[in-house]
């Protein structure tokens, strides 16, 4: 934000505003940035800052939230041991992952999970035991990793990643093992990866753009 001061207002991913004094002549900054508020709410997608300045000074802000924004609920015979079991499945996935998971993919054997997981300035795989509740993370790119699905012996896993522009890179990688992820190809629009074929040949997906939403079959050896 532009204030009548002639300073600049911004937010960065942890919550914190920042104040520099901004020269509209010469449009730099001429100052050294400092703290004003902190724990404030910034969105997870995008980076906007829940917040606003009067002419006069004054600001209002949304508080930090940082409570789970998912629950995890493994349904047995027993009641009890429901609500107990996702209360701490919750507690651990929440203080390892983030507070914000989503996609989860459940291993073949049924023992364990792929996740997305998604903090401030951050989105990467997780694999998540679900007897135990740790977790691993499994991908460290600076980009958006995200929609993993298993292969259907529960070695791989496959996840799109962003690259350019709208485009995407898919990857392939050992669940275990920690090998580098191997670059199947990269693909020119927005996809999300939903299912892999039972033969391992293919990979079901669909990708967007703000005209159009698209099926598709992949090969897994990249060739079509």
């Amino acid at each position: 934000r532009y204030l009548s001061t002639g300073d600049l207002l911004y937010a960065t991913n942890n919550g914190h505003i920042f104040l520099v004094p901004f020269d509209t002549d010469k449009l730099e900054i001429t100052g050294t940035p400092k703290v004003v508020l902190s724990d404030v709410q910034t969105g997870i997608w995008g980076g906007a800052a829940y917040l606003s300045v009067s002419e006069t000074g004054n600001l209002v802000y949304v508080p930090r939230n940082e409570r789970p924004a998912m629950s995890l609920v493994i349904k047995s015979g027993d009641v009890d041991k429901i609500d107990s079991q996702s209360t701490f499945l919750d507690s651990i996935i929440s203080k390892q992952v983030g507070f914000v998971w989503y996609d989860l993919s459940i291993s073949p054997a049924g023992s364990s999970a792929l996740i997305t997981g998604r903090n401030y300035g951050t989105n990467d795989i997780w694999l998540v035991d679900l007897r135990s509740g740790s977790s691993e993370r499994l991908t460290f790119a600076l980009a958006e990793d995200e929609y993993p699905v298993w292969s259907p012996k529960g070695k791989f896993l496959v996840y799109a990643t962003a690259n350019t522009g709208n485009s995407r890179k898919l990857y392939i990688k050992e669940v275990l093992g920690g090998k580098d992820p191997i670059l199947l190809r990269t693909w020119p629009r927005h996809i999300h990866f939903s299912s892999w074929s039972p033969d391992s040949a293919y990979l079901a997906a669909y990708d967007f753009s703000a005209s159009s939403m698209d099926v598709w079959a992949i090969s897994v050896d990249g060739k079509d």
